[in-house]
C-alpha cells in the first residue's frame, strides 16, 4: 500500500523569500506544506550550489494540485 502521507519536494527556490511566498500561497489554499533548507540559505545568501536551495515540501497526495496552484497567476 502506498503511503500518501509521504513528503515530497514540490519545488525548489534560490532564496527563502521566494520559498516563503510560495508557502503563503499554499497556506491560503489550505494545503499543508513546509520549507526545508531556509536556515542554510539565510546563512550563505551568496553561495552558489544546491546546498543553499530552499525546498518546498508537501504531502505526496497533494503534489499534483500544488503544481497547478503554483503555476497560477
Amino acid at each position: 500500500m502506498e503511503d500518501k502521507r509521504k513528503l515530497v519536494v514540490a519545488a525548489t527556490y534560490p532564496t527563502a523569500i521566494l520559498a516563503g511566498i510560495a508557502k503563503t500561497k499554499l497556506d491560503a489554499w489550505g494545503i499543508p506544506c513546509m520549507l526545508s533548507g531556509e536556515e542554510t540559505a539565510g546563512l550563505y545568501p551568496l553561495a552558489i550550489g544546491g546546498f543553499t536551495e530552499v525546498r518546498l515540501m508537501v504531502f505526496e497526495a497533494d503534489a499534483e494540485r500544488v503544481k497547478e496552484i503554483l503555476l497560477m497567476d
